[in-house]
């Protein structure tokens, strides 16, 4: 069993554009990626426009 990972605490930062995971003592995180989190601006007036109050991942890019 020399396959086993230790006890080791993971660290999530959530920041406002990159969200970023690793390993507590690493000295850069194991991966990044985007963080695509919006709200709309206005009411939507327009018929056939997406609904909702907040879009996540490719929703918020269209």
């Amino acid at each position: 069993m020399d396959d086993v990972i230790a006890n080791q605490p993971v660290v999530i930062d959530n920041g406002s554009g990159i969200i970023k995971a690793g390993f507590a003592g690493d000295q850069t995180p194991k991966c990044r990626f985007a963080n695509f989190v919006g709200r709309p601006k206005h009411t939507r007036v327009m018929a056939g426009a997406l609904e909702g109050d907040l879009f996540i991942g490719a929703l918020f890019i269209l």
